[in-house]
């Protein structure tokens, strides 16, 4: 269940970032990797580097705090929010890479093309990438609820698993909601927390073994169940 919550969780602050730059040029200020201890972005970075020159990096502005982490390569800037810096670092690479290796457009929900784009004109800072397991999605779950538990945001949770007979494949299909304290309080009052996708919930789907429900829950509830 974690690392569907995860992919909703993604999928929420890619669209997100998007409607922030259709209302705004993006800034990037530009950083310097000064060490990368994951794994797979160092062979992210080597196999571009390979290809072509270096690429420049830089992050952009956070969305509901969590990083956006930006990649110049292939003429091109790309982009990727994510709930880590280290997994927006990753995912960036790999959508820079297919673009290199495929010679066309970056995926969609992956990486975004923009037309104008601010650089900030500042010094450079310098920034480690630390490591992140790709398979634990609990652990990466568990410290972005911490991060929206002081922003006092709330992450509801949809158990949207279709018919019984397709559980043998799917794990399940998860959306997710962000909602501000206040609000989610009273959702729930008014609903009786039933389970009721709201109209900007995010989806994702997980293939794997099966998993029991959740309906509608608090993220924190997630890791009860286990």
């Amino acid at each position: 269940m974690e690392e569907g919550v995860c992919r909703a969780l993604q999928k929420y602050l890619m669209n997100a970032r998007i409607k922030a730059y259709e209302a705004r040029t993006p800034s990037i200020k530009l950083v310097k990797l000064s060490q990368v201890e994951d794994e797979r972005c160092r062979y992210y970075i080597n196999a571009l580097t390979a290809m072509q020159e270096s690429p420049t990096f830089g992050l952009g502005e956070a969305v509901s705090g969590f990083p956006v982490v930006w990649l110049q390569a292939n003429g091109r800037w790309y982009d990727a929010a994510d709930l880590n810096v280290t997994r927006a670092l990753r995912s960036v690479l790999m959508t820079a890479l297919l673009d290199a290796q495929n010679k066309a457009d970056p995926l969609a929900g992956k990486g975004h093309h923009m037309s104008s784009i601010h650089v900030k004109e500042a010094a450079m800072d310098s920034i480690s990438i630390p490591a992140c397991d790709p398979l634990k999605h609990r652990e990466v779950l568990q410290a972005a609820v911490r991060h929206l538990n002081r922003s006092r945001k709330l992450l509801l949770v949809f158990d949207l698993t279709p018919e019984p007979f397709l559980k043998e494949k799917l794990a399940g299909v998860y959306g997710i909601s962000l909602r501000e304290e206040v609000e989610a309080c009273q959702l729930a009052r008014v609903n009786n927390m039933d389970s009721e996708l709201p109209e900007t919930a995010d989806l994702a789907l997980v293939l794997s073994d099966g998993c029991d429900s959740a309906s509608h829950l608090k993220a924190e509830e997630l890791f009860k169940q286990s």
